[in-house]
């Protein structure tokens, strides 16, 4: 709960009614274009099978950092004013902005299989991935804010330069792990169908992180 006279809109109070909305919105987009080398390996003993594929990519990350945000005012009668800057996201660092940066990758992925009868099979599988560069949201917010940038802060007072928050565009890696299993069956030894649960390592989270999967087909 705020306290009364301790939340204003462009410097003057908000007394209620009304209603001051802040929104700070980061957004990262990730795109790895790169080339790949890699080894594949199968080793089958009675019913058990294995086999393994390592994956290296070397290539370049096209980084996108978007950082939006505003402070809303709405008052009794329904009126409702606008100004840019939340409370992490101020003037001094709202925008858009791209980089590239050199990258590498590499993909383990494990199967072990055991047949079953001739024409059936199970499976179980594991797939590792490690990303070396990649902008995720949570590391480019800057927590050194400006009171007289800030929207509902009683002290605002935007400076003709404001400096503080400055724009950061911090890089981390990335690795994901995954399990997956089923079964296949086939008939004269052509693979007539297969059901596989759970995930190989694929990922989209958002608003965290937004990509497209690097893996391919071992």
């Amino acid at each position: 709960m705020l306290i009364p006279g301790t939340v204003g809109f462009r410097g003057a109070p908000a007394p209620g009614p009304d209603i001051v909305s802040v929104r700070d919105y980061y957004e990262t987009h990730n795109g790895y274009y790169a080339g790949q080398v890699g080894a594949r390996g199968e080793y089958q003993l009675g019913r058990w099978s294995a086999s393994a594929c390592g994956k290296i990519g070397l290539g370049s990350n096209h980084e996108d950092f978007y950082v939006q945000g505003h402070t809303l005012l709405t008052d009794s009668t329904g009126l409702t004013l606008f100004e840019p800057g939340g409370l992490y996201t101020q003037v001094s660092n709202l925008g858009h902005y791209i980089r590239d940066r050199l990258a590498y990758s590499a993909e383990v992925d494990l199967r072990l299989g055991f047949q079953i009868t001739q024409h059936a099979e199970v499976f179980l599988g594991y797939t590792f991935l490690y990303w070396s560069d990649v902008v995720r949201p949570g590391e480019q917010v800057n927590r050194n804010i400006d009171p007289r940038q800030e929207p509902s802060n009683l002290a605002f007072d935007r400076p003709p330069q404001p400096a503080e928050p400055f724009r950061v565009f911090r890089s981390t890696d990335f690795w994901a792990q995954g399990l997956s299993a089923g079964w296949s069956f086939a008939f004269d030894g052509q693979a007539a169908g297969r059901l596989q649960i759970g995930e190989r390592v694929k990922f989209r989270s958002w608003p965290l992180m937004r990509g497209e999967s690097l893996r391919s087909p071992c």
